[in-house]
């Protein structure tokens, strides 16, 4: 039983996966535009990483640095804020040890 691009009110974004059985949002960051892992403004390699992106003056990388910074960022923390059962991955090997940690 999945909803697939679901939107609440709790959850203002259309999530890639929604599993109501679970109340479960599932967002699965499976391309480079969500930067591999999330993005951390504390870390060298991810300001490094911005950094490039910025250095292509490109449309299409300005999407990307959006993403990775501010729109995956505001998703995590309006999933923390209204205390979601909300998961995100960035690879099979990523969901493989939440699924393990949540066993």
């Amino acid at each position: 039983n999945v909803i697939r691009q679901y939107k609440s009110d709790l959850y203002p974004f259309h999530c890639d996966f929604y599993l109501p059985d679970l109340d479960l949002y599932i967002e699965y960051q499976g391309t480079w535009t969500h930067g591999l892992h999330p993005f951390n403004e504390n870390n060298k390699e991810d300001i490094d990483k911005l950094n490039l992106w910025k250095s292509k003056n490109s449309k299409y990388y300005d999407n990307a640095i959006n993403t990775w910074t501010i729109r995956d960022v505001n998703k995590r923390n309006i999933a923390k804020q209204n205390n979601l059962n909300w998961i995100e991955f960035f690879n099979f090997d990523n969901f493989k040890k939440w699924l393990n940690n949540n066993e």
